[in-house]
């Protein structure tokens, strides 16, 4: 028998521009999250999820190779982003994700097959996880308005190129870390040409 999928018990929210964009800029006490995927013109792909700790911009990314598509990739930074919520060591009141991709968005609270399915049934366990954890989060989808100047989207829409440009060259190795070291991120460089980063948190180790 196949196993029953978790329901979907986050809010979806797409406002109007104006509004979308003002509530992406609001300073909330708790967990607020921006996701961006990105498909370059040679079919590399990857994906990013940021965040701000003190006055610094962090965040965690994977490199998905070639020819996924700029849909796919959005709807795995928005798994992601719930994936690294629920392996927190403390589970926060209230988190709030951020993604400039309303297909996306949608494509979370459908379980029906197709693209990016796989993605959708993680959220909803990610989401179960941390509704275990505790019963009363808050979790929060909203879209935000692209290249608007809300400087979470145009932090994840930097670094999610640069997820997408990671190469196991040497050459394409040492220009990614000049990138990430300009956009202040932290990194990691081992296992010969493979160029990492991730959030600077215990729990994200």
């Amino acid at each position: 028998m196949l196993e029953e999928p978790e329901p979907f018990e986050a809010e979806l929210l797409q406002k109007e521009e104006a509004e979308a964009k003002a509530e992406a800029e609001k300073e909330r006490p708790r967990l607020i999250m921006f996701t961006d995927g990105s498909r370059l013109d040679d079919s590399a792909a990857g994906y990013v999820v940021v965040w701000k700790r003190g006055q610094s911009w962090v965040g965690i990314k994977t490199h998905m190779g070639y020819d996924r598509e700029a849909y796919v990739t959005e709807c795995a930074a928005l798994a992601r982003a719930l994936e690294s919520v629920s392996r927190r060591q403390i589970t926060p009141e209230r988190v709030t994700i951020c993604t400039d991709a309303r297909a996306a968005i949608r494509r979370m609270a459908s379980e029906e097959p197709g693209p990016s399915q796989r993605c959708a049934l993680q959220a909803r366990k990610h989401i179960a996880t941390l509704r275990r954890a505790r019963p009363g989060i808050v979790i929060e989808v909203r879209w935000c308005p692209a290249h608007k100047g809300v400087t979470g989207d145009e932090k994840a829409d930097n670094w999610a190129k640069i997820a997408a440009e990671e190469s196991d060259t040497p050459n394409a190795a040492s220009q990614i870390a000049r990138k990430l070291q300009a956009g202040n991120l932290r990194e990691e460089v081992g296992g010969g040409a493979t160029v990492g980063w991730r959030a600077d948190f215990q729990e994200e180790i």
